[in-house]
């Protein structure tokens, strides 16, 4: 059943926001991880403002009751996959340049594609092997020597670890996930993410102050973290699973462009097509995913 005009336009637009302030935000990041401070402390105080943000909300929408266990196993589930994700995605953008970093970490879907076959939840059609081709033969592309986007060989690692790591918190998550109310498993699952960095930074003897410049990125890189989960929360629940991961595929595309408005990077031609191939890989992979629940694939649609 589709929804009414206006409440697909208003889908629309929360959508294209939760893209584009992931976008944003990775450029925030970028020019945090240039600086001084420690990338566990980032992701932590990062995360911790986003977490208070997204657990006021959710307690005032009245979405935060779930048994203890639920919420253990969410605050788990952040930590180890989210937080691990993100950490290894932060060590990537210390090594090479945003634009890279983020399309190589975009070969998620297909990994999880991959596990879904292997586990024998989902069948591989030509759709998804042509998704599965594009986005391997892209990622070589992009990789080229000699072109303006910049990654190291311990960046490509990092950055596809933190694929690697997203796509099993995807895929053990799942049913985590969707027995939780949708804004509380973001918010619980962003806290998950903050108490294991703030942890690392305070064992690793991390923490310190940060200058009045890193203060405005962190707090606006928190911001763009917050409004992008909404964004994707109203997204989902208005347009659906299909429509609503179809807008947010443009949040790499969105990424590219403010880098190389705001960070001065360059993409050659051929890294310019092996970017297109990511691109189109992701959305072949998207059109090709039947039709769910919004609730049940909230974290399955979210980047960064």
């Amino acid at each position: 059943m589709r929804p009414p005009t206006g409440s697909r336009r208003t889908g629309l637009a929360l959508s294209l926001g939760a893209a584009l302030f992931f976008a944003v935000g990775i450029i925030f990041s970028k020019e945090l991880t240039d600086g001084d401070l420690a990338v566990p402390l980032i992701l932590g105080i990062r995360f911790s403002i986003a977490a208070a943000i997204l657990l006021t909300i959710a307690g005032l929408q009245g979405q935060l009751r779930m048994s203890r266990r639920q919420f253990a196993a969410l605050v788990v589930l952040g930590a180890v996959g989210y937080g691990g994700e993100a950490g290894l995605y932060f060590l990537g953008l210390e090594r090479g340049s945003a634009t890279a970093v983020t399309l190589i970490f975009y070969a998620y879907p297909a990994i999880v594609a991959a596990a879904a076959v292997l586990r024998g939840r989902e069948q591989l059609g030509l759709t998804s092997i042509a998704a599965l081709a594009a986005t391997s033969f892209g990622i070589v592309l992009l990789l080229l020597p000699g072109g303006g986007v910049e990654i190291t060989a311990a960046g490509v690692l990092f950055s596809l670890g933190a694929a690697l790591v997203f796509s099993g918190y995807l895929i053990f998550g799942e049913d985590i996930v969707s027995a939780s109310p949708a804004l509380a498993g973001a918010a619980t699952t962003v806290l998950g993410a903050a108490i294991f960095h703030m942890t690392i930074s305070a064992a690793g003897g991390l923490i310190e102050a940060p200058s009045s410049s890193e203060v405005g990125n962190l707090l606006a890189v928190s911001l763009c973290t917050a409004a992008a989960f909404i964004g994707l929360v109203g997204g989902l629940r208005l347009l659906g699973a299909l429509e609503s991961a179809l807008v947010l595929t443009i949040e790499p595309l969105a990424a590219a462009v403010l880098a190389a408005i705001f960070l001065d990077e360059v993409v050659s031609p051929v890294q310019a097509v092996g970017g297109a191939f990511v691109l189109a890989g992701v959305g072949l992979r998207t059109f090709s995913r039947p039709a769910v629940e919004p609730v049940e694939v909230l974290e399955e649609a979210a980047p960064l």
